[in-house]
This record gives structure tokens, C-alpha cells and sequence, in this order.
């Protein structure tokens, strides 16, 4: 069983290289397939899946009992053998990913030669990032847990989905990407404040919160219905956009932490409701006047 256990870890840490190499090909991560599975004092693997441009942390997927549950959990992080480089991306990073625990020795236990937390992770902690600190064994790490048991194909799938959300809302945050004004002219054609455009385009792309949000849907936009497989097949897989439901007027530069906050819709949709006034409301009115119409044309479907 470990054998097969290693070999899907490996797999694993390929898919999630596969998945970042598309998202975000020039981002600030030097990515390598690995080849080989170590074993841990988690009572489980390790792969490491590449390395930060310019800094000394790597990039790492884990599958084992750390999270103090019965089952392996899969788990995405940075390791480093310096606190600074761990601190360094928690000065950059936004809101929603600010950790919610900060692990030291003390938090863990260690029985029959395997290291766990004393308290172990609740449902609510399970895809939200947290920070380990092992001062006397020189290493350090921040990354999240999926709460899928490992491993099978779909617990990898959606463990893979969220680690690439996790990896990609740090790399948007270690190096920004290239000026977005193109896009944001696009969905806010007349709006003045540029400012407050970027930092409510910022709030849709934060990678993870949108990403769950996402998940949480489905992929099927709340407005129309849409859901891109089952309009065009494999290539429509995991695609859809997040918005954000408050009001462009409203923000005040505050990066929202809630994932009530966002809710899945098509890109046709997204842009209809960035023409509206702005409001929570917004995507009931749209989703009221798609129906409408739907059913003055005689196709409304559900």
C-alpha cells in the first residue's frame, strides 16, 4: 500500500505541476516533476515540486496524518531552513490567506514515531493556510490541508485545484503580475477611479477564495445557469468566473475574507453585471431578466 500511496503522490505533485505551468507559465516558481517520494515523521511522503525564483524556499506536496486525523490528508506548502524566507512571504501576502494557525513544537505530539497536532484540524481549517515553526530542526513551513482523503483520483483532482489556487494567490503576490489595464478598461469602461478598480478586480482574482468559490458552485454561473463542460465539453472543464458582489463605490481597500462575498458566474454574465449600477442585488435582477427573456424566446431551461 505505501508503495502505491508514494506513486500517487508523485502523480499528484506532476498533476499540480502540470495545472501551475498553465496558469501561470512565467510566474516566480522554478517547477520540476519529481521522481521519487521520501518518507516523513508524519507517517507519510514528501515530493518537492520546485523551488521560489531568487529565494530559498521550495515548493512541496505531502499526503500523510500531520493534521491529527485517522485518514492521510493531502497538503501543498513552501518549506524553507529560515524563518525569514516564510516571513517574508506573510509580510506580502492579502487577507484571506493570512494563516490560521502558527504551529510550533509545543501545538505537537509525537507517538510511535509519528508527529501530529495535539489539537487536530477542524472542517473550517481544512484549504486555509497555516504556518509551522521547527526552530531546532531548521524548518519552516505555510501551507493549507485538503480535506480529502487520500489518496484516490478524485480526492487528487480537488486537492489539485486547490493547491494550484494556494500556489497561484502567493505568486500573485510575490511577483505581481504585468499591468492589467487592458482587462480593467474592458469591465469598467467608464469608470474613473482606476484605483478602486484594481483593488476590486483584486478581490475576484484572489486565486483561493475565488478557486473555492468555484468549487462550492460547481463551475455553473448563478445567473444563467451555464456550466462550460456540459456546453463544450472537456476543454470547458473548471472554467468560470468569480464576482464580487459588492459595489465598486463600496470599496474602500479592504481585501474581502469572506466567501459569501463572491459568487460564480459565466463570462458573458460577469461583464453584463459590471455594466449594472452595483449592488448585491445585481445578479438575482440579471438572473430575473435572463429568464424573461429565456421565456419570451421560448428556450428557458434549468
Amino acid at each position: 500500500m505505501s508503495v502505491k500511496n508514494q506513486a500517487e503522490l508523485i502523480t499528484t505533485g506532476q498533476k499540480v505541476i502540470e495545472a501551475l505551468m498553465r496558469v501561470c507559465p512565467t510566474g516566480p516558481f522554478v517547477l520540476k516533476k519529481p521522481s521519487k517520494a521520501y518518507s516523513t515523521d508524519t507517517d507519510g511522503w514528501s515530493v518537492q515540486i520546485g523551488t521560489v525564483r531568487g529565494r530559498n524556499a521550495r515548493l512541496e506536496i505531502w499526503l500523510d496524518r500531520y493534521s491529527g486525523h485517522a485518514k492521510r490528508k493531502f497538503y501543498a506548502c513552501f518549506a524553507a531552513a529560515k524563518p525569514e524566507e516564510i516571513d517574508r512571504i506573510l509580510l506580502q501576502i492579502p487577507r484571506e490567506l493570512t494563516p490560521i494557525r502558527d504551529v510550533s513544537p509545543e501545538d505537537t505530539t509525537m507517538n510511535d514515531r509519528l508527529l501530529k497536532l495535539k489539537k487536530r484540524l477542524t472542517r473550517e481549517e481544512f484549504d486555509l493556510p497555516i504556518v509551522e515553526r521547527y526552530p531546532a530542526d531548521k524548518t519552516f513551513f505555510l501551507g493549507m490541508y485538503s480535506p480529502t482523503r487520500g489518496p484516490t483520483r478524485s480526492a487528487r483532482d480537488d486537492f489539485v485545484r486547490h493547491a494550484v489556487a494556494f500556489y497561484e494567490s502567493i505568486a500573485e503576490v510575490i511577483a505581481p503580475a504585468a499591468s492589467r489595464k487592458t482587462v480593467e478598461r474592458e469591465v469598467y469602461p467608464q469608470a474613473e477611479n482606476r484605483q478602486s478598480v484594481k483593488l476590486h478586480l483584486r478581490r475576484e482574482r484572489s486565486s483561493l477564495l475565488a478557486k473555492r468559490r468555484k468549487i462550492v458552485d460547481d463551475y455553473r454561473c448563478k445567473v444563467c445557469k451555464l456550466k462550460f463542460s456540459e456546453r463544450y465539453g472537456a476543454i470547458g472543464d473548471e472554467f468560470a468566473e468569480a464576482h464580487h458582489l459588492d459595489a465598486l463605490s463600496k470599496v474602500n481597500g479592504q481585501v474581502m475574507t469572506n466567501l459569501d462575498d463572491l459568487v460564480t458566474v459565466c463570462s458573458n454574465c460577469h461583464r453584463m453585471l459590471h455594466q449594472m449600477p452595483g449592488g448585491r442585488s445585481d445578479v438575482e435582477k440579471l438572473q430575473r431578466t435572463v429568464e424573461q427573456l429565456a421565456r419570451k424566446n421560448g428556450h428557458l431551461t434549468r
